[in-house]
């Protein structure tokens, strides 16, 4: 291009922008004043991160046995239907054990099986049987974290259960979720650390009101199950450990199968809190949607009292991301207390170790200490670890592809979950939509006892024809939005009875097409977006964890804000301004949910959805995020929730 052709773009793109300037100046006129800042950068910066921490409420403690054992069994009950398997504990489905031979060793033999833990769901597991046995001896559950490439032959998985094993117990080990055999995926590999896309990267789960914990520890209780099932295992000498995620596991266990006696988590208990705080949220399979209601890590270890339980953490500072020991011992001192309680303190322990996170020696040392004190085996070696023959991965592998051609993955199992959802029609909502509202409202966990929503005007500016205020915008205590309110002060324009715009964002092309309808429009951004922005992963996390999920506590801004617009005057209260909402794509979903909840407060409108169904987002076979509200699908979809908004127009996405 010459050099005269360049001059000539040049000045036609300055002419082009500067007429596109003076356009939006002359239909916008207040468009700058809206722009501008509201909160301090210092607020937006803390703002979320404290109202996180003071909804991290501690779960309150028992003050007696007796208070105790009133609500243990209710915490359990929670737990189980946080977990999403009230309905699949005690399992009433066959162990469908299938056998694929055995390694013999002179003293032990390993033998190769699987088992379903969920109907259709075959778990690859070995069992180590002592050669002699002179009447009934403890059986062990023992498994690895997440050891993705090697599962259950994991080197020093074998080298622990062989020293069990001598020592003359049953010790049985599963693949975890997604490893060794169950590493299943477009992207498994035996050498791959981590995971084979059956794993971390799935969220599909989040639609339905199950989760991958209940897999897990239904994996647990059967295996428990294979076990007791053994004429060799005295069913009152059951042990569990693991390391992890495998530790993970174990506390899950032991806080829901009274038949386990003997519980050892390694490397593994820290507090919900801390996972809230520090925004570590990846690990989605062990995180069910609202447990922290009910239970945190401390109350998960304080159900399994009275029977003993030893908590080991990693050295100090060498495991903080997930697992810190300050924090593992806040839990600790939780189910201490509880133990003090039911009198059993000194089956409760906390052994900080010198090395950092997995299952080292001084770990399994620790472990044969307690198997000897309280499942008594056989043969008692003190803590001594001996030195044992370590197995090639491939000799110890099942053959679950062989044996179960067509097992079950998690994906598949997700894929079923979502299958026959949503359960209620389109047509059941739309003639009685109470039930859907009281359901939804359970999804969306909206406090109760809140003061009025109030705005407190921060500054204001005024233009020929338009007012601007800016003002801050409580919803509920100790959240603060940035919110400002446009008005047409035109001599033509009607005063009395014109309705009032509620525009979700600060989108000037959205507030200039509402003032085409409405004389006035209060436009907010609801927390976690906008100048607040910054706060939204950990209020995203906190909101999962509590049941208050992010696009639910948005959409409790947005109708608090019309309940505001509705009563911020006399005027309103007198005449019943009507109110209508506007929202985009960026915000059709808590907009849409606060329609569908509260249809009363909007008279009309128009929210353009993201998507036509949630059905959307799951078409892609693998890959998707977490849902908005987890479990919202198992009832609602979007045209259920477009039905619900009463008179506010819903546009489908082209």
């Amino acid at each position: 291009m010459h050099s005269r052709q360049l001059i000539f773009l040049g000045c036609s793109l300055v002419l082009t922008g500067s007429l596109y300037s003076q356009s939006r100046a002359d239909d916008m006129p207040w468009a700058a004043s809206v722009a501008k800042p509201i909160l301090p950068a210092a607020e937006t910066r803390t703002m979320l991160t404290e109202f996180v921490e003071r909804g991290l409420k501690p779960i309150p403690l028992p003050a007696t046995r007796a208070e105790w054992d009133r609500r243990r069994g209710k915490i359990r009950d929670r737990v189980l239907r946080a977990l999403g398997i009230e309905d699949r504990v005690p399992p009433r489905w066959p162990l469908k054990i299938r056998r694929l031979g055995a390694i013999e060793y002179k003293r032990y033999r390993i033998e190769k099986f699987t088992y379903e833990s969920y109907p259709g769901m075959a778990v690859p597991a070995l069992l180590y049987v002592p050669r002699r046995t002179t009447g009934k001896v403890p059986g062990i559950v023992s498994i690895a974290g997440h050891a993705y490439g090697s599962g259950k032959t994991s080197d020093f998985l074998q080298r622990r259960n062989v020293n069990l094993v001598l020592r003359g117990c049953v010790v049985l080990s599963y693949d975890y979720l997604n490893t060794g055999e169950r590493n299943t995926g477009p992207n498994a590999k035996k050498n791959m650390p981590y995971g084979g896309g059956n794993d971390h990267s799935i969220r599909r789960f989040s639609f339905t009101r199950r989760n991958p914990t209940g897999l897990e520890v239904l994996d647990a209780i059967r295996a428990v199950d294979v076990l007791v099932g053994r004429w060799e295992v005295d069913r009152g000498r059951i042990g569990f450990t693991g390391e992890s995620g495998g530790g993970n596991s174990t506390y899950w266990a032991g806080a829901v199968d009274s038949r386990i006696k003997l519980v050892i988590p390694v490397s593994s208990v820290t507090t919900f809190d801390y996972w809230i705080r520090k925004n570590r949220n990846y690990d989605w399979h062990q995180r069910p949607f609202g447990v922290r209601r009910h239970a945190g890590i401390g109350t998960l270890l304080a159900l399994h009292a009275p029977r003993p339980l030893l908590v080991i953490s990693s050295k100090r500072r060498t495991d903080d991301h997930e697992f810190p020991w300050e924090e593992a011992e806040l839990s600790y001192r939780r189910a201490r207390h509880v133990y003090g309680l039911v009198g059993a303190r000194s089956a409760i322990a906390h052994y900080e170790s010198p090395t950092a996170h997995g299952y080292q020696v001084d770990k399994r040392k620790q472990l044969y200490r307690w198997v000897d004190r309280w499942l008594q085996p056989p043969r008692s070696m003190g803590d001594r670890d001996l030195e044992v023959q370590v197995e090639p991965g491939e000799r110890l592998e099942v053959g679950v592809k062989k044996l179960v051609p067509d097992n079950l993955t998690h994906l598949d199992i997700y894929n079923r979950w979502i299958g026959p959802l949503p359960r209620m029609t389109v047509d059941e909502v739309a003639r009685s939509p109470k039930p859907a509202r009281q359901w939804l409202a359970s999804r969306l966990g909206w406090p109760k006892g809140e003061s009025p929503p109030t705005l407190t005007v921060v500054g204001s500016e005024k233009g020929p024809s338009w007012t601007v205020t800016r003002g801050r915008f409580s919803t509920e205590s100790g959240i603060v939005l940035p919110a400002v309110v446009v008005e047409k002060s035109t001599a033509d324009d009607p005063q009395v009875g014109a309705p009032v715009g509620l525009v979700v964002g600060r989108s000037a092309k959205l507030i200039s097409r509402a003032l085409k309808e409405c004389r006035k429009v209060v436009a907010v951004s609801p927390r976690g977006t906008g100048e607040t922005k910054p706060g939204d992963g950990v209020l995203n996390n906190w909101g999962w964890f509590v049941g208050r999920p992010l696009a639910g506590q948005r959409a409790w801004d947005i109708a608090r804000t019309a309940e505001w617009a509705r009563s911020g005057s006399q005027e309103q209260k007198r005449t019943g301004i009507p109110v209508k909402i506007y929202a985009d794509r960026d915000h059709w979903e808590a907009a849409l949910l606060a329609a569908a909840m509260k249809p009363e407060l909007f008279s009309g409108g128009e929210i353009r959805l993201g998507v036509a169904s949630y059905q959307d987002l799951l078409k892609k076979p693998q890959d998707v995020g977490p849902a908005a509200v987890p479990g919202l699908l198992e009832q609602l979809d979007v045209p259920h929730l477009s039905r619900m908004a009463g008179s506010v127009k819903v546009v489908s996405p082209r």
